[in-house]
C-alpha cells in the first residue's frame, strides 16, 4: 500500500455508531490502484473497494460489518478528500449506517445538517510507502463491497 489514513477517536462525529469507525482506515494500494476501507483490526481483508481513478468526493459500495461493535451494521462511507491539510496526511468523509439521502447528489453534496463525519489527524494520518505490508490485503474487484 503506497498511502494510508487512519480515522482515530478526535475524528469521529455523529450519530450513535460513531465509535465503531474508530481505527478503520482509508487505503491507496498502488499495486492493485483501488481505494480500500479497512476494518479497525490488523491484518483484515478490506471491506469495500473503489478502483482508480475517482472523482472525489466518492462513495464506497455499502457494506455489512461490525467494526468496533457487538452488532452488525450497514455503513455507508464517502470520501471527500485524502492529502488534505498543511502536511498532506489528512483525509475527510462522512458515514451513515443508512442509505444517503437524496440530498447528498452525485457530485456529493450533503445536507448542511448531516453531521455523521470522520476525519484523519496529524500523527495517525498518511502512511507513506514502505510502512507495514500485507500481501493477503490485495483485492480483485471494482468498486464491490467484501464481506
Amino acid at each position: 500500500m503506497s498511502r494510508k489514513w487512519k480515522i482515530g477517536p478526535e475524528g469521529v462525529h455523529g450519530g450513535p455508531n460513531k465509535e465503531q469507525l474508530i481505527g478503520c482506515t482509508i487505503a491507496r494500494d498502488s499495486h492493485t490502484h483501488e481505494y480500500l476501507f479497512l476494518g479497525p483490526s490488523e491484518g483484515e481483508l478490506p471491506l469495500a473497494s473503489v478502483r482508480m481513478p475517482v472523482v472525489f468526493p466518492f462513495w464506497f459500495p455499502k457494506f455489512k460489518a461490525e467494526l468496533n461493535g457487538t452488532a452488525r451494521h450497514d455503513w455507508y462511507i464517502r470520501v471527500d478528500y485524502v492529502d488534505g491539510g498543511i502536511d498532506f496526511d489528512r483525509a475527510h468523509g462522512r458515514w451513515r449506517n443508512t442509505p444517503p439521502r437524496e440530498s447528498d447528489d452525485d457530485e456529493g453534496n450533503s445536507a448542511p445538517t448531516d453531521t455523521d463525519t470522520w476525519t484523519t489527524s496529524a500523527g495517525v494520518g498518511a502512511e507513506p510507502e514502505g510502512g507495514k505490508k500485507d500481501k493477503n490485503k490485495k483485492t480483485a474487484a471494482s468498486a464491490s463491497a467484501k464481506r
